[in-house]
């Protein structure tokens, strides 16, 4: 199920910032480690990160963030009864 959260942002700027952002919200869904991430920066900037069970998308404007959780779903197992 996708999520949305609106949060404030961490003090700082640049590298650690963008990092501190994903490790929030990483810990409070439960989406593991961080694989990836890329900044893509104009009139609001966006973060996306690749977790080991999910992706995320935020969208600042460097006081507050919107951030879109795409949980991973576990594999269905199939039984035959």
């Amino acid at each position: 199920m996708r999520t949305l959260h609106v949060f404030p942002l961490p003090q700082g700027e640049g590298e650690e910032r963008d990092l501190a952002i994903l490790k929030y919200l990483g810990n409070k869904f439960n989406l593991g480690e961080l694989n990836y991430y890329d900044l893509v920066e104009g009139k609001y900037s966006y973060l996306y990160g690749q977790f080991k069970r999910g992706k995320v998308i935020v969208k600042h404007d460097g006081k507050i963030g919107l951030a879109l959780i795409k949980p991973r779903r576990k594999a269905e197992v199939k039984r035959d009864f």
